[in-house]
């Protein structure tokens, strides 16, 4: 009998046929170590995890320079969960093989798993330029790059995926909860009912599904989605969250938090998770009038946050100093007061911006529901120009000073370009150009779209910085700060001077929009806002809680 038979029950998924095989074989010939290695490869497939361990130990100490046996090791920890172990494996087999793509791919999961982000992406993208068709590294790559707060590389890493065909239900699984990371959640909804699919008892996708759902205001269909996951699984920690959630909109706080409170310091739960119950329980308690407990899980929810963002990016100094994002500032750029050509002035976007959480939200809310103006929130269309600008030869500000009318229109192009791949346009409106901190960035703005409007929301420094401490901002350079309320406070005073300077020097065209006053006095801002902008009043903008819920998930 030959091995081939055995290879191709396990291949088509027969696995107690391929096992009967593969001990058939070992009986008759006991010096073969490829019979005896997939023997214990099915064994793991069966769940005979230590079967399988002992056998493979004794295997890879019988060929210490195999580096299948210890892969497979790897495996079988890693499908335990048994994640410090796995990369011990997977290291020893990257030593025998250190350019094999699977080797990396699988050291690259493991340390993904382990919390080892920086490693984990740089052992992907290893595996991935030695097998650019690995698509499974693509979407490991993309979740780990997301988690270091590298969106730009993560969607390059996504758009490398070639097919969906090959990919595991876990996989599928890992790629919606990517796109969900890059605010594509369609298509990360999709993904998650495609691995489904491919697998319904997959209860995680479920759940993630179901975060989701609530995420973009169904909750109907999220509470549907929940009653699926059987009872034993509904101790998850992320169910809990999503449950808790549903409970906060219908006002049901104290049920909500006493279905987190069991998380609230679990050992072994990861800190991003720990840190969402911990965000979540705050909110609770704030609603419930406990402040000082809602002060003292924020504060917690905070300091997971703040540690992760050190544990990952040690460069960034000291969190008392001045913001190093705000103080890379554009103040030499010079003031620009000649117009674009006719026709492009006329297309100039208009630029909402703002201290985080002053209002920017309901602001772009109220304009994209005016029928002559379309709403881009929170896309990186400026990025993408500052990106391309930081290729001069004088590199990025200094180069503002220097470009030409042609050099500015070839700007303009790579912005619209941007722009094209979150949005389409629809024709005969505006582009509302939605992202707060883009209030430090007027000099650019100016010499950019000189015809631009720049939106400014305002709101009481107490309450936005209050909010800020109160938002998990995740992991990224330009929150960084915002995880005490003395460094929110910080953030704003630096902010708001820079602007003045800023509004000082450019002379931007600006309309500020108190959030207060807007509470006060909807009808009369709101006409006051659309004069400004000049696209004529539409009763639509009443309804502006209507055209939210249609288009779902808020940034």
């Amino acid at each position: 009998m030959s091995l081939q038979a055995a290879y191709d029950a396990y291949a088509a998924g027969r696995l107690a046929e391929a096992e009967r095989l593969c001990a058939r074989l070992m009986r008759e010939q006991p010096a073969r170590t490829d019979a005896r290695s997939l023997h214990a490869v099915v064994l793991a497939r069966l769940g005979r995890y230590a079967e399988a361990e002992a056998q493979l130990r004794e295997l890879a100490a019988r060929e210490p320079n195999e580096m299948l046996h210890a892969v497979n090791l790897g495996c079988v920890f890693l499908d335990q969960n048994r994640v410090d172990a796995a990369v011990e494996w997977f290291r020893k087999a990257r030593a025998l093989a250190p350019l094999d793509p699977g080797v990396n791919f699988n050291l690259g999961i493991a340390l993904y798993r382990q919390g080892e982000l920086r490693d984990a992406a740089d052992f992907l993208a290893l595996a991935l330029d030695k097998q650019p068709r690995l698509d499974a590294a693509a979407v490991y790559l993309a979740r780990a790059r997301l988690e270091l707060g590298q969106r730009g590389p993560a969607r390059e890493a996504l758009e490398r995926i070639t097919t969906l065909e090959s990919l595991s239900a876990s996989t599928l699984n890992e790629l919606g909860l990517a796109w969900a990371g890059l605010d594509e959640f369609t298509r990360a909804e999709d993904l998650l009912q495609r691995a489904l699919l491919v697998d319904p008892k997959l209860h995680e996708a479920r759940i993630n599904l179901a975060t989701l759902t609530e995420k973009r205001n169904q909750a109907e269909l999220t509470q549907s989605i929940l009653e699926q996951v059987p009872e034993d699984l509904r101790g998850d920690p992320n169910f809990a969250l999503v449950q808790a959630r549903l409970l906060a909109r219908s006002g049901r706080n104290e049920e909500a938090l006493q279905s987190l409170d069991r998380f609230s310091a679990p050992a072994g739960l990861p800190a991003s998770l720990l840190s969402d119950v911990q965000f979540e329980r705050g909110k609770l308690l704030d609603r419930l009038g406990r402040y000082d407990q809602a002060y003292a899980a924020l504060l917690e929810a905070n300091s997971l946050v703040r540690d992760n963002f050190r544990r990952f990016q040690q460069d960034i100094g000291d969190e008392n100093a001045p913001i190093p994002w705000l103080e890379r500032g554009l103040d030499t750029v010079e003031p620009y007061t000649s117009l674009m050509p006719v026709g492009e002035a006329e297309g100039a976007p208009v630029f909402i911006v703002g201290f985080p959480r002053s209002g920017t939200t309901l602001l772009d809310q109220i304009l994209d529901s005016h029928p002559r103006l379309q709403v881009l929130e929170e896309k990186p269309a400026l990025d993408a120009v500052i990106s391309e600008l930081h290729h001069h030869p004088r590199g990025f500000p200094e180069s503002l000073n220097a470009l030409t009318d042609a050099d500015w229109a070839a700007a303009r192009r790579v912005y619209w370009q941007s722009v094209s791949k979150y949005l389409t346009r629809r024709p005969g409106t505006t582009l509302v150009d939605k992202y707060p901190l883009h209030m430090v960035r007027v000099p650019l703005i100016r010499r950019l779209f000189p015809g631009s409007k720049i939106v400014l929301a305002l709101r009481h420094p107490c309450d936005a910085v209050l909010s800020c401490f109160m938002q998990n901002f995740r992991f990224t350079e330009a929150t960084h700060g915002f995880w005490s309320l003395e460094g929110s406070a910080r953030i704003y005073d630096q902010l708001m001077r820079q602007w003045e300077a800023q509004r000082v020097k450019y002379s931007p065209e600006f309309l500020d929009v108190r959030y207060e006053r807007l509470v006060d006095d909807f009808r009369g801002e709101v006409e006051r806002l659309i004069e400004f902008l000049g696209v004529g009043w539409d009763d639509a903008v009443l309804n502006y809680q209507q055209h939210a819920l249609q288009r779902g998930a808020i940034n």
